[in-house]
């Protein structure tokens, strides 16, 4: 039996009863803390698995100006910075072991006027990032490997950065306030970056096609949120 499964054996006669708490999925905490940090005013989510991808995805995010308060019950009142959008900081923004939150955090300043460097830890920095800068290209936004074959760390120059108006100008595919983007394999966190990018960037529309559908965590909870997704 694995070493971290529980087993519980009811040898009592009388029925089983009982309360116990799940933790929520990582995949999707990670997704409501970043649209509620994005947002204005205060948010409250309930069921914040306290995994270190989470963990990483609050530490970024506080980074970025977002005030995180996380309770031992697992609840996550997070008040965000709205219009003003994120902070620039000088200092690393540290991933750790997660590569959904190295992708949606680079996604959701594509549409920045900072300069912000991403990195990882040893594992994190041996996974290739060139798919998502292809991407986020797409919007105008800088992103450079600055690892070996095309790995983390990354640097994200986002496309109203007063140095990179120019070259946004001439990479960018955004035509009458929209943009389509086809990828080559389907990948839930590519999207996700994709969509973070564009939610980032105000009216924008967001044409995606993917080979296969990949999972669609993201659009659910856009839609829970008011957005047109289909």
């Amino acid at each position: 039996m694995p070493a971290d499964l529980l087993l519980i054996e009811n040898q009592s006669k009388k029925p089983f009863r009982g309360r116990f708490f799940v933790p929520g999925d990582k995949s999707i905490g990670q997704r409501a803390l970043i649209f509620a940090a994005m947002a204005e005013g205060e948010s409250v989510i309930n069921g914040v698995s306290n995994a270190a991808d989470c963990l990483s995805v609050v530490n970024v995010l506080r980074q970025l100006g977002a005030s995180i308060e996380i309770k031992d019950n697992r609840i996550a009142t997070v008040t965000g910075w709205g219009a003003k959008g994120p902070a620039q900081v000088d200092e690393p923004l540290d991933c750790g072991n997660s590569g959904a939150c190295m992708r949606f955090i680079a996604g959701l300043l594509a549409a920045s006027s900072g300069v912000y460097v991403l990195i990882g830890d040893e594992s994190l920095s041996k996974r290739p990032m060139d798919r998502l800068a292809a991407v986020l290209e797409k919007f105008g936004a800088k992103v450079e490997c600055l690892g070996k074959n095309n790995c983390a760390p990354l640097r994200v120059t986002g496309c109203f950065h007063k140095d990179n108006l120019e070259w946004a100008k001439e990479h960018n595919a955004i035509k009458d306030n929209c943009v389509e983007i086809e990828t080559k394999s389907a990948s839930a966190q590519l999207k996700t970056a994709a969509l973070l990018a564009a939610l980032s960037m105000g009216n924008l529309k967001l044409t995606l096609t993917e080979p296969l559908k990949s999972r669609d965590h993201s659009e659910i909870m856009l839609r829970k949120l008011g957005f047109k997704v289909k």
